[in-house]
């Protein structure tokens, strides 16, 4: 049984739980089709990084060390997303452009605009071009003590590969870069760092994710998906350079007969740094902890049939550095409509 044959919003349940691919079939309907989610969010963010975005502050301007974690920052956003398909089904073929919320700890909303094709023994193959539409900004300088800091802006493109149903099986692959710009003055204002030292703190460059899954289908009901991460943060700043492994586990029960779909997240990570920080002549290393609970409801009035859904998500990330001025955490609720078509 194939899940988004039962129910087709969980494509969209499993992105927001920050898991790969659903191993959404193509449909055997050509036509548009897609979803709409609007809500309201609050959440919490510790951080001394991390600013926000256009339109929401989520952390604080001024910091008063270098050698603490961060205090938390309430902030209240409101939630827009959208994607959109059309599927040509006699070529099997789809195309398709939208949003992905797929990573609260770095605040990162992605859109995608791509294509993908069915092959007959091979799977479903996938190319698409990846950007930030909710562009998030961080702090210029972050090392900046007593005084405000500039934020600037993270912008992130790149492309993404990926291969579901690898020779009709359940396992899934997912490659995407990104290349980051941002205008870096780390270090550069308050601190007496060399230019070399400065330079290893730079943020811009490159990062490279790959994501392995396996979908097992426990019963009508049930369905773990773990997903292997690796990911690579190839920066010009070998300092804030580094590569991160890590594991997913996703859990989905959904209910047809009940409208209602219950996926839960849990996520572990370790980062190691390429080289020596020169504000703390130490080298970084963190863990990263995330867990995610997302209930979606159909049918407010038992009409379980109903294109629109009221969906909650719980969210608490956590980022464990030995520098502590480098610990994040961030957790928060979102209670949104969502309506598909």
């Amino acid at each position: 049984m194939n899940l988004t044959t039962t129910l087709p919003i969980v494509p969209f349940v499993l992105a927001w739980s920050s898991c790969a691919s659903a191993f959404e079939t193509i449909p055997d309907k050509s036509g548009f089709s897609g979803y709409l989610l609007f809500g309201g969010s609050y959440v919490n963010t510790s951080s001394n990084m991390l600013a926000g975005t256009k339109t929401t502050d989520l952390t604080s301007t001024t910091t008063d060390s270098l050698t603490e974690t961060p205090a938390g920052h309430d902030s209240l956003s409101a939630t827009l997303l959208g994607e959109v398909r059309y599927t040509f089904a006699g070529q099997r073929t789809q195309l398709f452009a939208g949003q992905l919320l797929t990573d609260f700890i770095q605040y990162d909303v992605t859109d995608l605009a791509g294509v993908r094709h069915e092959f007959a023994s091979l799977g479903i193959i996938g190319a698409s071009y990846v950007f930030s539409g909710i562009v998030t900004t961080v702090w210029k300088d972050p090392y900046v003590v007593n005084a405000e800091r500039a934020d600037t802006k993270r912008e992130m493109s790149g492309g993404r590969l990926s291969w579901e149903k690898l020779f009709d099986t359940r396992v899934s692959i997912q490659y995407t870069i990104r290349n980051i710009e941002l205008d870096e003055l780390s270090g550069t204002t308050q601190l007496s760092l060399s230019g070399e030292e400065a330079g290893r703190l730079n943020r811009n460059g490159d990062l490279h994710e790959l994501r392995l899954s396996y979908e097992a289908e426990l019963n009508e009901h049930h369905t773990l998906t773990p997903e292997i991460i690796y990911d690579n943060a190839d920066l010009i700043g070998q300092a804030m350079a580094a590569e991160r492994y890590g594991i997913k586990l996703l859990h989905t029960y959904i209910r047809k007969e009940r409208g209602m779909v219950l996926a839960t997240a849990g996520s572990y990570t370790e980062a190691d740094y390429n080289e020596v920080n020169p504000v703390y002549n130490e080298t970084r290393n963190e863990q990263r902890y995330g867990l995610e609970f997302t209930y979606m409801q159909f049918g407010l009035f038992k009409n379980y049939q109903s294109q629109i859904a009221v969906l909650t998500n719980l969210h608490y990330f956590k980022e464990d550095a030995n520098l502590d001025f480098y610990d994040t955490r961030i957790y928060g609720v979102t209670l949104s409509l969502f309506y598909r078509f």
